[in-house]
């Protein structure tokens, strides 16, 4: 069940009974498996408190997440199923994806062997050149942020993602500093698409090698 500031705890959200799965938690929520009540699928429910949000561009964000997974039809991208709301609760429906992480990996198994770390880094790369040719940039690409479940590998979570035209360049900077390309560290710098590119091959390093890249350059 999922429970929350006011010592509330949800059994039951829209159509959908609480497993008791907590699949994760964030700063404005927390992500739990669920069942439909009618259909019995799986699925991941990312619950947000409405109170929680102080600031207008972190109500964009929230809405914005759905808005550009609806654009999205990949099998290595976490589909979204709907968006479920009450006055104090925003609730992302997302299909459920079982397994683990890429880092749950990692750390359970130690370092990927080299066709495994191929097929992983063929399906990955393929679901980030698809969401760029849709004008979509992740900005959070990290080894948490990968779901494995059998052969399969899944982008999960683009509570950070923003759409983007060529030619078009941000200065927002958001993400994980392990994972961030050298521009995110100078706020006078501006990116595109490539910082997910930056992620994947740091992402890459650490599951081959189970070490962080190592950062030499100059951001004068």
């Amino acid at each position: 069940m999922a429970s929350f500031g006011d010592g509330r705890k949800l059994l039951k959200f829209g159509n959908y009974n609480l497993d008791g799965v907590s699949l994760g938690e964030g700063a404005f929520g927390k992500v739990e498996k669920a069942t439909h009540t009618k259909m019995k699928t799986k699925v991941a429910l990312k619950f947000v408190e409405i109170k929680k949000i102080k600031d207008d561009y972190e109500l964009k964000y929230l809405t914005r997440e759905a808005q550009l997974l609806l654009e999205l039809k990949h099998d290595n991208i976490a589909r979204v199923i709907e968006v479920v709301t009450s006055k104090e609760i925003y609730c992302l429906c997302v299909e459920y994806v079982p397994g683990r992480t890429l880092l749950d990996d990692l750390q359970n198994n130690g370092i990927f062997l080299e066709q495994k770390a191929k097929k992983v880094a063929a399906q990955l790369s393929g679901a980030i050149a698809y969401i760029h040719a849709r004008g979509i940039i992740h900005r959070d690409l990290k080894l948490e942020n990968v779901m494995i479940s059998g052969v399969r590998v899944v982008v999960i979570d683009f509570g950070l993602s923003t759409k983007w035209q060529r030619g078009q360049f941000m200065n927002t900077h958001c993400g994980s500093a392990e994972y961030a390309a050298p521009e995110l560290f100078n706020r006078d710098r501006y990116y595109g698409p490539s910082i997910d590119v930056w992620s994947f091959g740091s992402m890459y390093i650490k599951y081959i090698n189970h070490k962080k890249l190592t950062r030499n350059y100059n951001l004068s």
